[in-house]
Order: C-alpha cells, then structure tokens, then sequence
C-alpha cells in the first residue's frame, strides 16, 4: 500500500512537471512609444476676408481639437466654427483608426447634414505619407486630394479648389502655405 501511495505521488508529479512545461509564459506586451515631448490638442483659426476693392470684411473663427490614443496617435477630431469665437458650433466629429501600419482610416458624421462620411487613404507602397486623399459621403466620392512631396514643399492638389503648396523648413518645422492666388498664409 505505501508503495501505491508512493507510485501515486511521482505519478502526480511526473503530471504536473508535464504539464507545467507545456504552460508558457505570457508574451510581454507589446511597449507602447515614449510619450513624445509636445502633442497638438488645440488649433485655434481666425480669418478676415474682404473684397480687393475695399468692399466689406467678413471675420469667422474656428477651433479643431484633438485626442490620442495608448500610441500618441490622433483618436478623435472636433471641428468647430463660428462668426465668432464665443459662439462656435460643432460642425464635425472625426472618429481616427488605423491600420496594422498605424496609417489613419477617418469616419464621421457631417452635424449639418446629419450624414455620415469616410475619408480613405492611399499610400505608396510601405509609405507613412498619403499620396491621395478621398471623402465619401453615402457611397460616393465628395472631393479628392492628391499630394506631392519634395524636399521642403507638400503640393495639395485639391479637386474642390486650387493647389496649396506648405513650405516646410530643412529641419521639418512649418513655416506657411501658399493657397492659390492668395500668397502666403501662416
């Protein structure tokens, strides 16, 4: 009989020893990227637009606000707009995901319309920068952007206005946009 118990208790070990070393250990998970020193939460825009030959001046205010994901990537986009800035109202909310590239999909709902819409992007190859940009609303293309990059200029070639070009200096900070006609904006 003490030889059963015996045999009973290496066979349980014997068991348990298996089946420990069928357990793995939990892959860590994945580490999410150092918080980066600054992010954009807030962009607030005036502008002041007025007739070449002196006739009237229109002012209009905006404000786009942004929030972030574990991965410090843009999660939801508000954008706000008004005559003046007490009194702005939600024009959008963008809803931001992303792809196994971390590359964004936009979705979202037009407040005036009440119509939801989908910005997709197309990319070169393993590119981080769209080459394209395209908006749909209810299934059908509303408006597309292409983009050109060089050295220190972005082309937006816009099929709803003329071409704005962004100027950005050697090291990478923005310095300003032309827009059509208009010149430099910054």
């Amino acid at each position: 009989m003490k030889n059963i118990v015996n045999l009973s208790r290496c066979l349980a070990a014997v068991l348990l020893l298996s089946v420990s070393a069928c357990v793995k250990d939990p892959k860590p998970e994945t580490p999410h990227p150092p918080a980066p020193d600054w992010l954009l939460t807030k962009i607030e825009i005036s502008e002041k637009r007025g007739e070449p030959e002196g006739g009237p001046v229109y002012y209009s205010y905006g404000r786009e606000e942004y929030e972030y994901n574990q991965h410090y990537k843009p999660s939801l986009h508000r954008s706000y707009y008004g005559e003046d800035s007490n009194h702005m109202v939600l024009r959008y909310v963008d809803t931001l995901s992303y792809d196994n590239k971390l590359r964004p999909i936009r979705k979202g709902i037009k407040r005036e319309t009440g119509a939801p819409y989908e910005v997709r992007y197309t990319y070169s190859g393993d590119d981080v920068n769209p080459t394209k940009e395209e908006q749909y609303s209810g299934g059908t293309l509303s408006w597309s952007t292409k983009f050109i990059y060089r050295d220190t200029i972005v082309y937006q070639i816009s099929s709803h206005s003329d071409t704005t070009r962004h100027l950005y200096s050697e090291r990478g900070n923005f310095l300003g946009s032309y827009y059509g006609d208009y010149g430099f904006l910054s």
